[in-house]
């Protein structure tokens, strides 16, 4: 190899005997910090790679005795964006990436499902970011540990680069105990929680209940137009269900005359509306997966929405849908025993 011709010279031409050196490394394959002799290899220079360059700062040191000898500077450090200044700062990193490897490998498919996505793990913080927002709106785990301490410590927080949207504190507040919220230079700041890092799930769970509280009505403060309808929790994704709309307008519009005659016309607009909305929610999904919604039961209020399937008017709706889907069998029972038809006018329903 190139690096071994002049040795070879030297050798032959001095008649020098070489050795192989056991304390010797090469960087960064093998990370021996106690190592007499470290050869940095390939692109992993010590003026090419800010990580090599860092841990073995020495090298440093004695490269600017040889410049100092030599009365010129001869290398440079190349350029990076890698947010590392010290060995300290590539340590949090190391360490940020061992305690959230557990956590990241949870989030995967979870994130991708409500159409968010991890930023890369550097120092202290994971940041958890949306497609609506970018990194204007985020989510962020931030953890410490001070030396001497046996423990983690790490928090939950919502991040904005905006201002604060209306009722936000307060409806953080009312899920989350103890809730601060901090200006920092062009940040707003809600310290959410304490987090066991150690435990993904329950880090999962509050991640999820944070996006479920905020997300809808940080849309709504900034008016922003999204390619498919909110649903942050379960009872949204079921009151968005034709049956229930349907059952709203059968069991609020019967109570009145005035109604009874609007009747029809609103059913048309609600089925003909939600026909559309599924089509263009099939569309999107198809040209882009990562829009799909996640199953009811990834959501937190899961349990407590199957109680909106019980209700009256949902049950009456989805009757009128079966009459609908089935014209043949028009009949429904009325509660006094007798028996009406219903004649439908409505397609079978997606």
């Amino acid at each position: 190899m190139s690096d071994e011709i002049p040795f070879g010279v030297i050798a032959y031409r001095f008649n020098l005997a070489f050795a192989p050196l056991v304390v010797a490394n090469v960087s960064p394959f093998y990370a021996d910090l106690d190592s007499i002799i470290i050869h940095a290899a390939s692109d992993a220079k010590f003026w090419s790679s800010p990580i090599v360059a860092i841990l073995y700062n020495e090298w440093w040191l004695n490269h600017k005795q040889w410049e100092k000898i030599a009365g010129k500077k001869v290398l440079e450090l190349k350029q990076s964006n890698l947010p590392l200044q010290s060995v300290g700062d590539l340590c949090h990193s190391l360490l940020g990436l061992h305690y959230f490897k557990p956590l990241v490998e949870l989030l995967g498919e979870t994130l991708v499902e409500k159409g968010l996505y991890l930023g890369f793990c550097f120092g202290r913080e994971l940041c958890v970011y949306s497609k609506v927002f970018g990194k204007s709106v985020f989510y962020r785990l931030s953890f410490w540990q001070v030396y001497g301490q046996w423990w983690v410590s790490c928090e939950l927080q919502l991040v904005l680069h905006q201002s604060q949207p209306k009722g936000i504190l307060e409806s953080l507040k009312a899920k989350f105990e103890g809730v601060k919220c901090e200006i920092k230079q062009n940040e707003v700041i809600y310290h959410i929680k304490q987090v066991n890092i150690k435990n993904p799930k329950s880090v999962l769970e509050d991640l999820l209940c944070l996006h479920s509280v905020s997300f809808g009505l940080i849309v709504k403060d900034l008016g922003v137009k999204l390619e498919i309808p909110v649903c942050t929790s379960a009872k949204s994704r079921i009151q968005n269900h034709l049956a229930y709309k349907i059952g709203q307008i059968l069991t609020k519009d019967s109570k009145s005359f005035s109604g009874i005659l609007k009747m029809p016309f609103k059913l048309s607009f609600v089925y003909l509306k939600h026909n559309k909305e599924q089509k263009e929610y099939k569309t999107k999904i198809k040209n882009n997966p990562n829009l799909k919604l996640p199953p009811l039961e990834s959501y937190l209020d899961y349990q407590e929405s199957l109680k909106i399937k019980k209700y009256f008017s949902y049950k009456i709706g989805e009757a009128f849908l079966n009459i609908a889907n089935n014209p043949k069998d028009s009949t429904i029972s009325a509660g006094g025993g007798g028996n009406f038809k219903i004649l439908c006018l409505y397609p079978k329903s997606a």
